[in-house]
């Protein structure tokens, strides 16, 4: 079981970037979702039937959900690991309630239904000269998703990504409908509450003007790290660490607004940087990590790892779509 694990991982994740290739972007198979009434997650490592499965296309329709159901619990993109969305009776997905709802270009602010991929959020903003002040680094959730567990900030002063969020719709369990903003004690309770206070319907989305950012990633040992910490968060805008703890090597990544020239070709080279990266993770680290030689050999794969410096628009830097 554990290899043909290990070649499901890999073989899954290298058709995922060729099929993201062939389609320039556009598509990305390794996403959650329900087929012949099969729930599986986007890794396809979790499967389950729901008792009861409903795609709604309307506010109303997810009110006559809740009030008619005994327990329903919401799937966003289904991007996790685990069973979080297993329901004893109804899963709805929102993947049909998504899409634009009104857009105020003087406020800078777009409303979205709550099943709206953030890549499609973004792609609403691009459009009318407008982006996020940062992202997380998955473009494939549900606006709603990574509202209701409060994906994650990457710097000193960019905390969460409801801090680009101005409003929200909820439905509470009776079916009721709230509107509430930041300053409200509802808005915080379902900013991280998975679902337990209401499904949120609807997200007004605060854009600033379209941005482009210097993108560093490099490996850096963990000694230089922890000394050069505070000076790394005074230094960038937008920090991040991955890391193995066994490691005495991490990388980092760091993110800055520029008025310098884009890259050239750097959308494509982020791109082979990114498939590189996903391949590499697949099939070696993988492979270390299922005959149990993490700890041994985690440090030489950060040793050989190379580094980019790119100047990229900033959806394209925040986001790895694979």
């Amino acid at each position: 079981m554990r290899v043909l694990g290990y070649a499901k991982v890999a073989l899954f994740t290298t058709l995922n970037i060729v099929l993201n290739g062939a389609t320039l972007g556009r598509y990305v198979w390794l996403e959650g979702r329900v087929e012949r009434g099969v729930f599986t997650n986007w890794a396809r490592r979790f499967r389950y039937v729901p008792k009861t499965f409903a795609k709604p296309t309307t506010e109303q329709e997810i009110v006559d959900l809740i009030q008619n159901a005994g327990s329903v619990r919401v799937l966003g993109s289904g991007h996790s690991f685990n069973a979080g969305v297993v329901s004893e009776e109804t899963l709805v997905s929102l993947d049909y309630y998504s899409g634009l709802l009104w857009k105020d270009l003087e406020k800078k602010q777009v409303a979205v239904k709550d099943g709206t991929r953030v890549r499609d959020i973004v792609a609403l903003l691009l459009e009318v000269g407008l982006t996020f002040s940062a992202l997380p680094s998955h473009g494939a959730q549900s606006i709603a998703g990574i509202l209701s567990t409060d994906v994650h900030g990457t710097g000193r002063e960019w905390g969460f990504v409801n801090e680009s969020v101005v409003g929200l719709k909820l439905i509470d369990g009776k079916g009721e409908v709230h509107e509430c903003g930041p300053e409200d004690d509802l808005f915080e309770a379902a900013i991280g509450g998975i679902g337990a206070v209401g499904v949120i319907s609807e997200v007004v989305v605060q854009g600033v003007e379209r941005f482009d950012v210097v993108q560093r990633v490099e490996a850096k040992t963990l000694a230089s790290v922890e000394r050069g910490f505070d000076r790394m968060l005074q230094e960038n805008e937008h920090l991040s660490l991955y890391l193995f703890t066994s490691a005495d090597r991490c990388r980092a990544n760091t993110w800055n607004r520029t008025d310098r020239g884009r890259s050239p070709l750097g959308d494509l080279r982020e791109f082979v940087r990114i498939s590189i990266d996903a391949l590499g993770a697949a099939w070696v680290g993988s492979f270390i990590a299922y005959t149990e030689l993490l700890r041994k050999l985690s440090s030489l794969v950060y040793g050989i790892e190379r580094g980019s410096n790119l100047i990229l628009e900033s959806n394209k830097a925040f986001n790895r779509t694979l």
